[in-house]
């Protein structure tokens, strides 16, 4: 799995953007990531699951993507998405490379449409999913989570 910044957690594509600036939004999502895993009570192989760009298996592991999103407010805390939320965490990417900021934001919208399930951190991980899905489809092959 290959997600978080803008996404997830939000979604970074590492192309024309400072490398200064990925590696400090990456410091940033780590320790809010590690965070986030205290909070849902996940095990470090939960953790390590996400920086290996795997797909969480427990829930736990599912519910850290739940927390990154509240965080960077992809979704609400009832679990909705909150798609004016994550576009405008893009934002910070427009001015740097507004190619990667066109196809992320598609990317995105094009994940309304993701698979809704009643668990917010299941639900969180079908959006995660779909972005990774889009963004390939879009040519974005290095979204990071590091």
């Amino acid at each position: 799995m290959k997600t978080f910044i803008a996404l997830t957690l939000l979604v970074v594509a590492v192309h024309g953007i400072d490398k200064e600036f990925v590696q400090q939004i990456q410091q940033k999502m780590k320790a809010q990531a590690e965070e986030c895993a205290k909070e849902v009570s996940a095990t470090p192989n939960d953790v390590a699951e996400l920086f290996a760009k795997k797909i969480p298996t427990s829930r736990e592991g599912k519910c850290i993507i739940f927390c990154m999103h509240k965080i960077y407010n992809a979704q609400n805390a009832d679990g909705s998405l909150n798609m004016a939320g994550a576009l405008e965490n893009l934002e910070m990417i427009k001015d740097m490379d507004a190619d990667l900021y066109t196809k992320v934001s598609t990317a995105f919208k094009k994940c309304e449409s993701a698979p809704f399930d009643s668990d917010p951190c299941v639900y969180a991980t079908n959006l995660a999913e779909c972005i990774v899905k889009e963004g390939k489809a879009l040519g974005l092959d290095d979204l990071v989570i590091e």
